[in-house]
C-alpha cells in the first residue's frame, strides 16, 4: 500500500470511490487541477494500482490562536479494505506533513454511526469535542 497524493489520472476512481462512501454528497466528475489551491492536499491510499483510500486536507489559518492548521474532509477507505491499516496509514501521512509545515493541530468531523472509524481516531490520540456540524446551502 502506498500513500501519494492524488493525481489527475487518479480522479475517476477516486471519485467513484467518494460517491461510495458519501451518497448523500454530491461530486462533480471532473476536478479543475489549475484550480486547487496551494493550502488544499489530496492524499490517496493505493493498492495494487487501484485507489482504497482518500483524505482531503485543507491547511487554514486561526486569526484568534494565529496558528495553522489541518482540516480533513472525506476522510475514507473502501469498504474490503477497511481494517487493514489504510485510514492509519494516511493519517500517519497528515501527521508527517504537520510536522514538517508546522502546522499546530488537526481536526475534523466524522459521523457518530461511523463508530469502528470513531473508535480508530481516538486510538490514534484524537480527542472527540463537543459540537455539532452545521451545513446550508
Amino acid at each position: 500500500m502506498e500513500i501519494i497524493y492524488l493525481k489527475p489520472n487518479d480522479l475517476e476512481e477516486t471519485i467513484a470511490l467518494l460517491k461510495e462512501n458519501f451518497p448523500n454528497s454530491s461530486f462533480q466528475n471532473n476536478i479543475n487541477f489549475s484550480k486547487i489551491e496551494p493550502n488544499n492536499m489530496v492524499i490517496i491510499a493505493k493498492y495494487d494500482n487501484h485507489i482504497i483510500g482518500h483524505t482531503l486536507i485543507q491547511k487554514q489559518y486561526d486569526i484568534y490562536s494565529d496558528c495553522y492548521y489541518f482540516y480533513l474532509m472525506y476522510i475514507c477507505v473502501k469498504m474490503e479494505y477497511r481494517n487493514l491499516g489504510c485510514a492509519t496509514k494516511m493519517l500517519e501521512k497528515v501527521e508527517q506533513l504537520k510536522k514538517e509545515q508546522n502546522i499546530s493541530y488537526i481536526t475534523f468531523t466524522s459521523r457518530k454511526t461511523r463508530v469502528e472509524a470513531n473508535q480508530l481516531y481516538q486510538k490514534l490520540g484524537y480527542q472527540l469535542k463537543d459540537s455539532n456540524v452545521y451545513i446550508k446551502f
